[in-house]
């Protein structure tokens, strides 16, 4: 779902130091950041998570078919 505010939160996000925003794929960024954060799309919460906590999710389990 959109993100309101954008270019403000991400002004915010950069002044605080932080170097990434994950944003919902489509999203609009009204101002650019000017360089100061990078900003990614995602469209899922897995996609989320993959950027957020790279290395860190264990792999799915493999489902197996009833016996």
């Amino acid at each position: 779902r959109p993100v309101p505010q954008t270019g403000r939160r991400l002004s915010e996000a950069a002044r605080l130091g932080f170097q990434r925003a994950l944003l919902p794929a489509g999203q609009e960024v009204p101002h650019p950041s000017d360089g100061e954060i990078e900003v990614v799309p995602v469209s899922t919460v897995k996609d989320a998570l993959r950027w957020a906590l790279p290395r860190r999710l264990p792999a799915a389990p493999q489902s197996h078919p009833p016996d």
